[in-house]
């Protein structure tokens, strides 16, 4: 899977997804493909002060042909250490970007493959985020 470049106030550097693990659920009776990542706690132990990584955790082109617009569609979790060293929390987010040398723009009647791949980025992140299970 490539990773897109994103920037960060903090020194970074990207990592990427690994093995990925198929889970069931009951929401719409459907699975969720939740991927193998490194934890926080991992990402933090190889990081030094004032430096952040990016975790690409799912990455989708949404979009069917180049010419109708597509974009890449990812989610992701930056950590980053502050200047004394301590870790930040971990910080999830969905970034947009161009999936080709076109502007990452998207027909409307894309509009429901974008619900889908946002949808299932959403269920992949509630395993993914240990917060959830405080």
């Amino acid at each position: 899977m490539t990773a897109p470049i994103t920037k960060n106030a903090c020194a970074e550097r990207e990592l990427d997804a690994g093995n990925e693990t198929q889970i069931s659920t009951t929401e719409k009776d459907s699975a969720v493909t939740v991927p193998t990542i490194s934890t926080s706690a991992e990402v933090f132990a190889t990081l030094d002060v004032g430096a952040g990584a990016n975790t690409n955790a799912i990455s989708r082109v949404v979009g069917a042909t180049p010419s109708g617009g597509q974009t890449l569609v990812t989610l992701a979790r930056y950590d980053c250490r502050d200047d004394d060293g301590s870790a930040d929390a971990p910080r999830w987010y969905i970034e947009f970007s161009a999936a080709n040398s076109n502007p990452a723009e998207l027909h409307p009647s894309e509009i429901p493959a974008l619900i889908d791949t946002l949808t299932e980025m959403h269920r992949a992140w509630l395993y993914l985020d240990p917060e959830n299970f405080s």
